[in-house]
C-alpha cells in the first residue's frame, strides 16, 4: 500500500490525472453495476478480462 501511495504522489507531482485515467477505463463503474445485478455481454467480459490480465503484469 505504501508503494501505491508513493506512486500516486509522484504522478500527482508531475500533473498526471491518475484517478481520472483509472475512471476513464470504466472498470470501477462496471464493477459497481455488476454488484447491483446487471448482466453484461460477452464482449464486455472479454474486455474486463484483458484489462485484468494487463494490470497484473509485473516487471
Amino acid at each position: 500500500m505504501i508503494q501505491y501511495k508513493k506512486m500516486e504522489e509522484i504522478l500527482n507531482k508531475i500533473g498526471y490525472d491518475f484517478k481520472g485515467k483509472i475512471n476513464d477505463l470504466g472498470q470501477v463503474k462496471r464493477s459497481e453495476r455488476r454488484k447491483l445485478g446487471e448482466v453484461f455481454a460477452l464482449d464486455e467480459h472479454v474486455k474486463g478480462m484483458i484489462l485484468v490480465m494487463l494490470s497484473n503484469q509485473r516487471l
